[in-house]
């Protein structure tokens, strides 16, 4: 009978820990890293409000304050502290009212019901976040700098960068240097819209989708197939023009015709790409009018029958 009982509270004793690791492991929602309090940017903590915090303005009465926001669409979920559970890591951005706009690395993690801060590192000033992964115990960054001689406007340089926690502070590690960003590192996926202005996300359908081959750009906006060429500039990374956009001429129903010629106008004047939280990120201008066209990337389909 002292055995039978001894045994019972061995497994209630490992249900119970069952539990409590389950609980610890349970990821943050969006909302809450939208919500979360954050350190290591300034000396004060920030506690986002919907993804975003503002603070006094430096001047009384100025328009310039100091803002920092949650980078969307940025999570990666990993084990980085050697415990066989996830932590979270997440991209903020900071902003002191100027041109420039900071990023920083921050790893977040549910201990006992609460969400905490385990470490924070700058990444740059305005660094683009291509891809990123939780590997070895490492976050792993691609990213596009700002490389020697290079203006803070314009990176072009394409780097590999890791960081890793070290009790609780978050430090950077390796560093590999892997090109120069081209018209090529768009190739080879499908980009799919997201985005005609970059607040204003888009339904899931209809579809638009952007393909790049060498000089080339095709895709399906809408309704119709659609082509063009595409010329990259020798002087500015990620500075490029789209030529006359040719179509199908298919029988379209009328509802969506709007979103095509939306779409097209957004595409004939595009002059700029980059990355924005592993987006592709087309900037365009019409007259007056500017915009950033987001897209996400998806395998290439498949042209088997």
């Amino acid at each position: 009978m002292k055995q039978r009982t001894k045994d019972f509270l061995l497994t209630a004793a490992g249900i119970i820990t069952l539990f409590s690791t389950a609980a610890h492991a349970v990821q943050p929602t969006s909302a809450e890293l939208k919500n979360a309090s954050y350190t290591g940017i300034y000396e004060h903590t920030v506690t986002l409000k919907d993804g975003r915090w503002e603070g006094e303005p430096f001047v009384s009465g100025g328009a310039s304050r100091p803002s920092v926001g949650l980078v969307e669409d940025s999570q990666l979920s990993g084990d980085l502290n050697g415990d066989g559970l996830p932590e979270q890591a997440v991209i903020l951005w900071e902003s002191a009212g100027g041109s420039g706009t900071r990023t920083y690395l921050t790893v977040m993690s549910n201990i006992d019901d609460k969400l905490v801060n385990l470490g924070t590192a700058l990444i740059g000033d305005r660094v683009q976040f291509q891809a990123g992964r939780i590997k070895d115990g490492r976050v792993e960054l691609d990213v596009i700098q700002t490389g020697p001689g290079e203006p803070a406007c314009c990176p072009s340089q394409k780097a590999t960068r890791t960081w890793s926690l070290d009790g609780k502070d978050l430090k950077e590690g390796e560093s590999v240097v892997t090109g120069k960003l081209s018209l090529a590192d768009l190739e080879g996926v499908e980009w799919v819209l997201t985005h005609i202005y970059r607040n204003k996300e888009l339904p899931a359908k209809p579809e638009v989708t952007l393909r790049f081959d060498g000089k080339k750009i095709a895709g399906k906006s809408a309704c119709n197939n659609y082509f063009a060429e595409v010329k990259e500039s020798a002087d500015m990374a990620g500075d490029i023009s789209i030529g006359p956009i040719g179509t199908t001429k298919m029988a379209c129903p009328q509802e969506i015709m709007p979103l095509e010629q939306r779409y097209f106008k957004a595409l004939q004047g595009t002059n700029k790409f980059s990355f924005l939280a592993g987006k592709l990120a087309l900037n365009w201008q019409q007259g007056e009018k500017l915009g950033t066209m987001l897209f996400v990337s998806r395998a290439m389909p498949s042209n088997k029958n």
